[in-house]
């Protein structure tokens, strides 16, 4: 059985395709409820939310000094994501 974050891999491989990378699966994913991208389905965009949730759940952080800053930026666009996402309630 794969472990819960191989699970959101896999779940984010599904939902935005394969080798998207966190970052931009944020990006696509306001695109796509602010209008500046082809609108999602309800559930298209229900799932992408959870996906970012459970990413944040099993986030491991790094373990080279070197990168926490970047580690950080982009748990932050995550976050950044799910909050205004949530916040445009027109895709609920």
């Amino acid at each position: 059985m794969a472990s819960p974050r191989l699970a959101c891999v896999y779940a984010q491989e599904r939902i935005f395709g394969h080798g998207v990378s966190l970052p931009d699966c944020c990006l696509i994913l306001r695109a796509a409820v602010n209008g500046s991208f082809d609108p999602w389905k309800d559930e298209d965009v229900e799932d992408a939310v959870y996906m970012l949730k459970k990413r944040i759940e099993t986030w491991e952080p790094t373990f080279r000094s070197e990168d926490e800053r970047m580690d950080a930026a982009v748990k932050e666009l995550v976050l950044a994501t799910i909050e205004y996402v949530e916040g445009r309630k027109q895709w609920v």
